[in-house]
């Protein structure tokens, strides 16, 4: 029962995860988007807890073990697929 309990709390739904996917299209779509692991987590977490007023009555998890799988994932895409991403907001939706 712990284990599902614990396991329950750092999984995110299917809500969750399309949040975090678009919220990370809209950050690698920056301008000056870094591709290194690192930075990006970081650039990743900032915009997602910043997503949400201050005042709202519930504000979202960010999931960092969903996210850094998200960046891993795009940065084995090839040069090519992640401009392609980059370019468009429904691609890079589909190919996370």
């Amino acid at each position: 029962m712990i284990a599902y309990t614990f396991y329950w709390k750092n999984t995110p739904d299917s809500a969750e995860k399309k949040q975090h996917n678009a919220i990370f299209c809209n950050v690698i779509r920056k301008e000056n988007a870094v591709l290194n692991e690192q930075d990006l987590l970081y650039s990743f977490q900032f915009y997602f807890n910043n997503s949400t007023p201050m005042y709202a009555y519930h504000k979202p998890k960010f999931y960092e073990k969903y996210g850094q799988h998200i960046i891993q994932n795009y940065l084995k895409l090839s040069p090519q697929q992640q401009n392609r991403a980059k370019s468009d907001f429904d691609i890079c939706l589909s190919m996370l």
